[in-house]
């Protein structure tokens, strides 16, 4: 069993790395039932096992439709994360405090927090049900899953736009960590994405720009992690909150890596909106229950986001566009929102889909507790 550890060894000097993302790399290639990825998170202070996540692609009827009635081509469909821990239970699972079992329907993946003994058992069940019930198909493949599952930028030309879909495509087969320094494992992952970059002509144009500031490179935090088959954003999230720190793509295309000193950290998210949900020069927003809500923060608002000091919402000025600022809890819950905006499309959902809309946020409430 690996672990993953913070310490503060000597500082280094922040490090900028050249270059800029434009295009993305496709994503590899997968069996059903093939666990994609594993991260350990560290021992716990009680003496407990150390719980360490792994994810699966799992093969199609092992686990019970968990749609809520939604169809799997709508955008509210890509946002659940259903909780699978009495499932695995009845099949002689067990989960201690602080871990989980979340299920994404689209795409049929699970990702499972747990100790090492317990997830060997889950990984015996996906494999002996895969044994029970080959594909029809054994060449079949599935693509890892989209981090975000709404669009979260406006304009598809922008450098943030590139980056984002770049680090959100491109796969990283394999990284192996031990007591790296985080400066280290962010200039290998840069090297990892500017050779996977196959899609940009120009060599020089190739990858993406790093940024590390002076307060995370003062840090000094070593990580240690395995992961196999895991999206570059996935990647760098674990790398970041390994450290401590958290990332943002700039409106240069730039990924912003910065520790933070205190209080809630927020970030900056763009969403597209259809036209059909915006009543022009008003601010009105036509919400996917069939209610005209005077500004985009009233809408979040009445389905449960909540804006603390420093968080704000607004449409674009010349754009379908909801611009926001808040926490990863909170844009979660906004990312909902917004996904049945679009199954709406200036209309209004089914009741069925407003009851689902509802239970996806009051999930992602209960899941982060």
């Amino acid at each position: 069993m690996f672990t993953c550890r913070l310490f503060t060894p000597p500082a280094w000097s922040s490090t900028s790395l050249p270059d800029r993302a434009s295009r993305s790399a496709t994503a590899g290639r997968l069996l059903p039932w093939l666990i994609v990825a594993c991260l350990s998170a560290g021992g716990v202070a009680d003496g407990r096992d150390s719980l360490i996540q792994k994810e699966f692609a799992v093969p199609s009827g092992l686990l019970p439709d968990s749609t809520m009635g939604l169809p799997k081509s709508s955008t509210l469909a890509r946002c659940i994360r259903a909780d699978m821990r009495a499932v695995f239970t009845s099949k002689g699972v067990t989960f201690p405090e602080g871990s989980s079992a979340l299920y994404l329907p689209v795409g049929e993946h699970l990702i499972v927090r747990n100790t090492d003994e317990n997830l060997d058992r889950i990984t015996t069940l996906v494999e002996e049900f895969a044994a029970r019930n080959p594909p029809p198909d054994l060449t079949a493949s599935i693509t890892v899953p989209e981090t975000h599952p709404v669009p979260s930028v406006c304009d598809d030309s922008a450098p943030n736009a590139h980056t984002k879909a770049l680090l959100s495509r491109i796969v990283i087969s394999r990284a192996d960590m031990k007591e790296t320094p985080l400066e280290e494992a962010i200039e290998w992952l840069y090297g990892q994405i500017r050779e996977l970059d196959k899609f940009e002509s120009q060599e020089s144009e190739r990858g993406a720009v790093f940024v590390l500031t002076p307060s995370t490179a003062h840090l000094g935090a070593r990580i240690t992690i395995k992961l196999s088959d895991v999206s570059a954003i996935e990647t760098l999230k674990y790398f970041v909150s390994l450290a401590n720190s958290y990332y943002e793509i700039d409106e240069r295309g730039r990924v912003v890596i910065d520790h933070l000193q205190s209080g809630l950290f927020m970030k900056t998210e763009r969403y597209r909106i259809p036209a059909a949900a915006v009543i022009r020069g008003s601010g009105v927003v036509h919400g996917p229950d069939g209610v005209d809500y005077p500004s985009v923060r009233e809408l979040f608002t009445a389905f449960g986001v909540a804006f603390s000091d420093g968080a704000s919402a607004g449409l674009a000025t010349d754009k379908d566009c909801v611009v926001m600022r808040n926490t990863e809890e909170n844009l979660e819950i906004a990312e909902v929102v917004v996904a049945g905006l679009i199954d709406a499309n200036g209309g209004k959902l089914a009741s069925n889909h407003i009851r689902a809309l509802q239970k996806i946020i009051q999930d992602l409430k209960v899941n982060r507790r």
